[in-house]
């Protein structure tokens, strides 16, 4: 049987394939997280900061005895926002992905319920996407690849 050696330049086909699925990748890592827990969690962050209503996140990091829990529970979903708009966009993407990938770990280590749908195998997967975008970064379809090439211009 013979061995053929990978043509040192993709084809075109198999580039637009791979950009599509970094693509797709960087969507269905953050999409989900941005609706389900972001989104949801952010009205509750609101009321409590604005509305001074009650919040049951910030009750479980004061039963865990975190100090300045209002402000740790806020600047946590304040990060499931931003950081997916991140990923989305291919808007610093590494980075973006990093901080997910700490978010995660910090989750699955500290034993509060963000969403009944948050559990240990939905973190674990959301941590092997950020991971995988931290290692690849956002693709052609960025603006990270934008941004960086009106630097080379």
């Amino acid at each position: 049987m013979e061995y053929h050696s990978a043509p040192a330049t993709p084809s075109p086909t198999e580039t637009i394939l791979h950009e599509l699925g970094l693509l797709i990748l960087r969507l269905t890592a953050a999409l989900p997280l941005l609706y389900f827990q972001g989104w949801y969690q952010s009205f509750r962050a609101w009321d409590f900061v604005w509305n001074k209503k009650s919040w049951s996140l910030v009750d479980q990091f004061n039963e865990l005895g975190f100090a300045f829990a209002g402000i740790f529970a806020t600047t946590l979903i304040l990060l499931c926002v931003i950081l997916p708009l991140g990923v989305i966009f291919g808007l610093y993407t590494r980075f973006s992905a990093i901080l997910l990938l700490i978010l995660f770990a910090f989750m699955l280590i500290v034993p509060v319920e963000v969403s009944g749908s948050l559990n240990a195998q939905t973190l674990l997967l959301y941590a092997g996407l950020s991971l995988g975008l931290a290692l690849t970064g956002g693709g052609m379809i960025s603006f990270d690849r934008l941004f960086s090439r009106k630097q080379e211009l």
